[in-house]
């Protein structure tokens, strides 16, 4: 598939398809006139990469998480060292989610004091 079909099929700019590739996170093959061409997996790998993105990671955080990444027994795995971000990462997320929870409290009681 072309890198306009593949911008419409993950809701992603060409743009930032390009800057994928720069970055090293995304390598298309290319047609004998210089094309990039695209499959399925190129599909999975740019919607994991919404997912981190999603989730505060850069996409310098992205590299490693993908480089990381290995097929056993079927599944996915990570190594390590990986893990060892991932936690740290929602350890983050958990202490946001704690501070949205006591902001959301806050309100609630200011609201109701009137």
């Amino acid at each position: 598939m072309k890198i306009s079909e593949l911008s419409k099929e993950t809701n992603v700019s060409v743009r930032m398809i390009r800057y994928y590739e720069e970055k090293k996170v995304l390598f298309p093959t290319r047609t004998s006139s210089g094309y990039r061409q695209f499959t399925q997996r190129d599909i999975d790998l740019i919607l994991k990469i919404k997912i981190f993105k999603e989730i505060g990671f850069t996409i310098d955080d992205i590299r490693p998480v993908l480089q990381c990444q290995f097929e056993h027994s079927g599944k996915i795995q990570i190594c390590d060292k990986l893990k060892e971000k991932l936690v740290s990462k929602i350890e983050q997320i958990n202490q946001k989610i704690d501070n949205l929870m006591q902001a959301k409290l806050s309100l609630t009681q200011y609201i109701s004091a009137e």
